[in-house]
């Protein structure tokens, strides 16, 4: 058995209508740009993964601005306290209610400590007068501060979390408009798959009785791997000497044919495919055997010519595992005609039409959907020796 499948194709220029009017958060250009009409699929999922990439920038950066302002508000606070701390011993000693000027004149505290005090009284927007304030007055205005300054403190440490969660979102969402770019791309492929393989074949034919026939036929399995020769690869599923396992399932027919008239036969088959035992790669895992039957009629309308039809009945037996766009398995139902107009005792015309049409199927994502017909016309010339 020789096999050879050939891949020479493109995808090209792949187009879609993206309408971002009404995306706001993704920037006014944006909006402009993409109202509906029809772009480069690339192009577009570029664009916008750099935009995302631009506002993940941006909320990172605003993450990282929120994280240093609460560190700052969280050191204000510690300040605060501390400084409504230092005050606490004065107040232990009976002159929480003197003035910091007549504690400075009375010699129970420095200049340069109430210079110290006033200082970060302003730092924390405290309104603070040596003459007239005291201990006790001061200290619960600086743990005030501090109470304010964790809760902002820890405001803004929140906020910084949320900046950093959006701004990881938006460089997820530029990571994959990137690969949809990357998908989307033009790609072109020029592969021929070949091998070869050894099967056994074993049939037989009866006829108990006049007009009747009777087959049954065996084929062993075909252990086969194709080789990729490519020439280009755009798509990175054809590497050059790659190898695809492609087994051809071993298959038992059966058959029977009867002759109504002398000018009128009718047929039937039954064949099951034993897909289970092959090396598909891993897909044979999604498979059960396969079968197909059919019936068809033959009738002669004079010696010379003849004329047949018969229907055809197939199914893969597949899960939706095993589907993909590059290989996918579908029931189908045949219709065919033909006939064979006999030029000379030796030598015939044969002709035949089928239409093939599949039943739909998708993959298990269920993000493909696949469905086809196939229409089929052949001609021959027949001589016999």
């Amino acid at each position: 058995i020789q096999a050879k499948n050939t891949y020479v194709g493109h995808l090209k220029d792949i187009s879609i209508n993206p309408d971002l009017s009404d995306h706001s958060a993704l920037g006014t250009t944006l909006g402009q740009m993409y109202t509906g009409n029809m772009v480069l699929a690339t192009d577009f999922f570029t664009t916008l993964s750099g935009a995302l990439a631009g506002g993940s920038a941006l909320y990172l950066d605003g993450s990282e601005q929120a994280a240093d302002g609460s560190a700052q508000a969280a050191a204000g606070a510690a300040s605060a306290t501390d400084a409504g701390d230092g005050l606490q011993p004065l107040v232990d000693a009976g002159a929480g209610d003197v003035s910091f000027d007549n504690l400075v004149l009375g010699g129970y505290m420095a200049q340069a400590d109430v210079d110290a005090i006033a200082a970060g009284a302003a730092l924390l927007g405290i309104p603070f007068d040596s003459a007239v304030n005291t201990p006790n007055a001061t200290q619960p205005a600086f743990y005030g501060a501090a109470t304010q300054l964790t809760a902002t403190s820890i405001y803004y440490a929140s906020y910084s979390v949320a900046l950093a969660d959006t701004a990881e979102m938006y460089a997820e969402d530029s990571e994959a408009a990137a690969g949809n770019a990357a998908a989307t791309a033009d790609v072109e492929v020029d592969v021929v798959q070949t091998g070869s393989a050894l099967a056994p074949v074993i049939g037989l034919y009866l006829t108990p009785v006049e007009g009747l026939g009777l087959s049954i036929r065996y084929e062993g399995q075909a252990d086969m791997t194709l080789v990729n020769d490519t020439e280009i690869d755009g798509s990175g599923l054809f590497p050059d000497k790659g190898e695809t396992p492609s087994d051809m399932p071993a298959m038992l027919a059966t058959g029977l044919s009867y002759k109504l008239l002398p000018s009128l036969r009718i047929e039937g088959s039954y064949n099951i495919y034993f897909n289970k035992d092959v090396d598909w790669g891993g897909k044979e895992a999604y498979t059960d055997n396969g079968f197909e039957y059919g019936v068809g009629a033959e009738f002669a309308l004079s010696n010379a010519l003849t004329l047949s039809g018969g229907w055809l009945y197939a199914n893969g037996n597949v899960q939706n595992l095993y589907n993909s766009d590059m290989s996918h398995s579908l029931p189908s139902n045949t219709i065919g005609f033909g006939g064979k107009y006999a030029l000379s005792p030796r030598m015939g015309l044969s002709f035949g039409v089928s239409n093939t049409s599949y039943e739909e199927g998708t993959n298990d994502a269920e993000y493909e959907t696949y469905m086809k017909t196939a229409l089929d016309v052949a001609f021959g010339l027949d001589y016999a020796f």
